[in-house]
């Protein structure tokens, strides 16, 4: 019996996405309505350009606010949003400084025109500074996570107060440095309903403030009491 020669070609065709199947179907009703795609494809991108870019900046309040409005001895409150819905609100002392870097000296620029010089020596999680002002040296220690690598000094940094709290010493890219000492700290949670907040700590009434934000400014008005809070976004 002849042998006989029985070659076969199996191809595997790899089901298409719904994605491709509605681009076909586009495509094919197109050609049949005689629409021009390039033109339906400019037309298209003009609409997307005129359409406002979503805002999202509104309603993100998260990140730590400072209020504007300090007592003539240097407290005030910080209002911290969390993303996932936590708030910290701490009242104690709050101070703010513009400070500049040279070698490993801090110049802290006071109120007044006055200034500090603080030697400062980074090693691991420990900032040690010495004041020409103290004859006490200062350490601290890393509260969270650095801020920036390349600069070790930016970020949260703690140490016992002489109050018996703890203090948080912030510094930022931009110059400004923080001494945070709280005395009172209530968390709790919040969430945003169109232009409102709801505020929720445990053990007290529930509040609802009306809010307008404007880049790093934070309006919040108590909707019962009327009150007005001026909050400033503090930025690493």
């Amino acid at each position: 019996m002849a042998e006989r020669n029985c070659n076969f070609t199996l191809t595997h065709r790899a089901p298409q996405s719904s994605c491709a199947c509605l681009r076909c179907l586009w495509c094919g009703l197109a050609s049949r309505l005689n629409i021009n795609m390039k033109l339906v494809t400019l037309l298209l991108i003009c609409l997307l350009n005129i359409l406002p870019e979503p805002s999202l900046s509104a309603e993100n309040i998260t990140g730590i606010w400072s209020a504007t409005e300090r007592t003539k001895g240097g407290l005030g409150s910080q209002w911290t949003f969390f993303e996932n819905g936590i708030i910290s609100l701490t009242f104690g002392a709050l101070v703010d400084f513009k400070y500049e870097i040279e070698d490993n000296f801090i110049l802290m620029h006071m109120a007044g025109d006055k200034e500090i010089k603080e030697e400062f020596n980074i090693s691991g999680d420990t900032l040690t500074i010495k004041s020409e002002n103290s004859p006490e040296t200062q350490i601290m220690k890393w509260a969270g996570i650095p801020a920036d690598i390349k600069q070790p000094l930016i970020g949260n940094w703690t140490y016992p107060h002489y109050t018996g709290q703890t203090a948080l010493m912030r510094y930022t890219r931009g110059g400004l440095a923080q001494l945070s000492v709280p005395f009172v700290v209530e968390n709790g949670t919040y969430s945003i309903r169109a232009s409102q907040v709801v505020i929720a700590f445990r053990n007290k009434e529930t509040k609802a403030y009306s809010f307008v934000r404007n880049k790093n400014k934070l309006t919040l008005e108590d909707l019962k009491t009327k009150e007005v809070t001026v909050l400033e976004l503090l930025e690493y």
